[in-house]
């Protein structure tokens, strides 16, 4: 890193990209992806991010680049809400045909950018989705818990 004048960017999310459980039950993190840049990159990509994202069925997590001002600022100043994707979603039989159709609906991929914008309208419709068929559970359940509340007073 020295020799190439290279600096680490940063990072934004978990402390670690890799975690393995080891013997006696313990787990082992540690941060073995990065992101290295000279000075005139950082010139160019000044607001440039680097996102520890994580990973269900894998011991690597994923990182995720971010170039642009708008990205790192919602992430940093808490615009717009992020994406969520909810295990609980997957108990419903029309998750799947869900998914399948948003996504064989939209325009075929040619580019990063493409994917980025098919990859947001499907979460876009998965949290509409997912607002109309688990959010009323969990009205219900704020419903519940404070009525409880009131009758332990």
């Amino acid at each position: 890193m020295d020799v190439c004048q290279l600096c680490d960017i940063g990072y934004m999310g978990l402390d670690w990209t890799f975690e393995k459980k080891v013997a006696g039950g313990h787990f082992v993190r540690v941060r073995l992806d990065r992101a290295l840049a000279s000075a005139s990159w950082s010139s160019y990509f000044p607001f440039a991010v680097l996102r520890h994202l994580t990973a269900v069925k894998s011991d690597h997590c994923p990182i995720l680049l971010s170039l642009e001002l708008n990205e790192r600022s919602n992430v940093m100043y808490g615009q717009g809400k992020p994406f969520r994707y909810e295990i609980m979603w997957e108990t419903n039989k029309g998750l799947r045909s869900l998914i399948q159709n948003t996504w064989e609906n939209r325009e075929i991929c040619s580019s990063v950018k493409d994917m980025k914008e098919k990859l947001h309208d499907l979460a876009e419709e998965l949290r509409s989705w997912g607002d109309k068929k688990v959010g009323a559970i969990r009205r219900e359940l704020r419903e519940q818990r404070k009525k409880t509340r009131k009758i332990k007073i």
